[in-house]
């Protein structure tokens, strides 16, 4: 296994991003990271001969990409450099899994960042289960929102929750079911004022179609 010393500022950042989100592609990788998809590949190959990070592929992806993981070398590596730096460990370091916010919009929202960083950027995002811990810290565990972030453009700064409503599993409901499914139910513990929401806008991603993977985003 590679020490510490041996990782460049951008492996660090690659082995952080994959203990924090969970698994990733190449792709991925590249646009967290803002280099060349050719660089990221190189980057995780070297990972993964280290064995700092772990490697699958899909058996139903008929591109046959590389899936990366971190490992628990990897883990304890990054694990060990947080506490010798100071700095807090996170909770469920290298144990988490993405959501559906982290490719609806974490990542495009990274991609559009890189396109013109001088005039705007994704300042900060916090994970699923990190967005929990802020909003419980705040009075609001009443809520379950799948991302919380800072938007920075030409000067201006907005803070935003953001929520994805998966809607009706499956044809049939429930009848104890139905009084919690639907925008309704998930626009009202929002509007609550008791505690007040500290963000500008809450960004619900929601099906608009029964029985297609189509989402709109509502402000």
């Amino acid at each position: 296994m590679a020490g510490g010393r041996e990782l460049t500022p951008r492996r660090w950042r690659i082995l952080s991003f994959l203990a924090l989100h969970g698994w990733a592609t190449t792709s991925d990788i590249a646009v967290a990271a803002g280099v060349p998809r050719l660089t990221a590949h190189r980057d995780l190959t070297w990972l993964h001969t280290v064995g700092l990070v772990g490697r699958e592929r899909s058996a139903e992806d008929r591109a046959h990409a590389w899936w990366y993981r971190i490992t628990g070398e990897g883990t304890e590596l990054l694990d060990r450099e947080l506490v010798l730096s100071g700095r807090p460990v996170p909770l469920r370091l290298g144990q988490r899994d993405w959501g559906a916010a982290h490719y609806l919009l974490f990542l495009p929202l990274l991609a559009v960042s890189r396109q013109d960083p001088a005039r705007c950027g994704l300042f900060q995002w916090l994970t699923t289960l990190d967005t929990s811990v802020w909003l419980r810290e705040r009075g609001l565990a009443h809520l379950r929102a799948d991302g919380y972030g800072v938007w920075l453009q030409d000067g201006r700064c907005l803070r935003f929750l953001v929520h994805v409503d998966p809607g009706p599993i499956g044809e049939v409901i429930a009848e104890r079911e139905r009084s919690t499914v639907g925008l309704g139910a998930v626009l009202a513990g929002y509007r609550r004022t008791d505690p007040v929401l500290p963000v500008g806008v809450v960004l619900v991603i929601a099906r608009t179609r029964p029985g297609r993977p189509t989402w709109s985003l509502i402000w």
